[in-house]
């Protein structure tokens, strides 16, 4: 298998892995637990699920799901929420695991934070997502949903996007990638370069939904509160960023939603470049951390 065919048989395997989580969403029912799967003390999750232990090498880590019980009894009118939450972030890191090869097992955990907030923890190398940024994307996507299941499938979603977000900045550490520029900056690239390819859906209802958010909550910002140290861009200039990259990735199918975001011409001239750049330079960083079962990566196909 020469490189260009292996490079495309990775972007499709990548294509194949996003497009699994569409309609993963099912609401009602609990998580499978086994009892045997408890964590130690030393973490915060009580409970890892059960379907995420998947045989793999002995020498590749995995990606593990838990979840904590919550005290806030506020939180439980967002209950179907983390339900569906948790169902989606154990599909997706089955696909993750099936997808890249890790030198530890890295837990992902949804659990009570006190804010609403994800994060990677690199001393612990744990990914955390909050209940109440769930709850959160509940309470902001509730204006717009049309349905119960449009609610549900854009607040998830919402949550999804800062998961990958915080998967960006988790694969720079883990994998030890150059991040030349500002890191939180290339994980909101990786999150559209992932969500972009697995299609319409997951576009509409997780990297719109947040660059939504960044629109609304950036609006009235006053110049002299503006936080220019922070590692963040500013959240309109995040707006315009997953927007621009939205658009370069099929101009012809988001040229309405640029229309309707507000993406300037002279912006929107650079999108497919930006994008074409963002996913090429992604990719190539993730392909020697990249395999299949049938098939592990050889280094010296690069």
């Amino acid at each position: 298998m020469n490189h260009q065919t292996f490079f495309n048989h990775k972007i499709n395997t990548i294509r194949f892995f996003i497009a699994s989580l569409i309609g993963v969403i099912i609401i009602g029912g609990t998580p499978k637990i086994s009892s045997e799967e408890s964590v130690t003390a030393q973490s915060s999750a009580q409970y890892f699920l059960s379907n995420n232990q998947i045989a793999y090498k002995s020498d590749r880590g995995k990606f593990k799901v838990g979840y904590a019980d919550f005290k806030n009894q506020e939180l439980n009118n967002f209950k179907p929420f983390f339900i569906a939450e948790l169902k989606t972030l154990a599909n997706v890191a089955h696909g993750l695991n099936e997808l890249f090869i890790l030198p530890r097992d890295i837990p992902i955990i949804l659990q009570e934070c006190g804010q609403p907030n994800a994060f990677y923890d690199k001393q612990e190398h744990r990914i955390t997502v909050c209940y109440e940024l769930v709850a959160e994307f509940a309470k902001f996507t509730h204006r717009y949903a049309t349905s119960k299941e449009d609610w549900i499938n854009s607040t998830v979603g919402g949550t999804i996007f800062v998961f990958f977000h915080e998967l960006g900045h988790t694969l720079i550490h883990e994998l030890d990638l150059p991040a030349v520029g500002r890191e939180e900056d290339d994980a909101d690239q990786m999150a559209v370069v992932i969500e972009t390819l697995g299609g319409d859906i997951l576009v509409e209802n997780s990297a719109l939904v947040v660059a939504t958010q960044f629109r609304e909550n950036g609006g009235d910002d006053n110049a002299k509160n503006l936080p220019y140290w922070d590692e963040h861009s500013l959240n309109p200039q995040r707006y315009y960023n997953i927007l621009c990259l939205i658009y370069g990735s099929n101009p012809s199918k988001y040229a309405s939603t640029a229309k309707l975001g507000g993406l300037p011409g002279s912006r929107a001239r650079q999108c497919q470049d930006e994008y074409q750049q963002a996913k090429n330079s992604w990719l190539r960083l993730l392909e020697p951390h990249m395999q299949t079962r049938q098939e592990p990566y050889k280094r010296d196909l690069w």
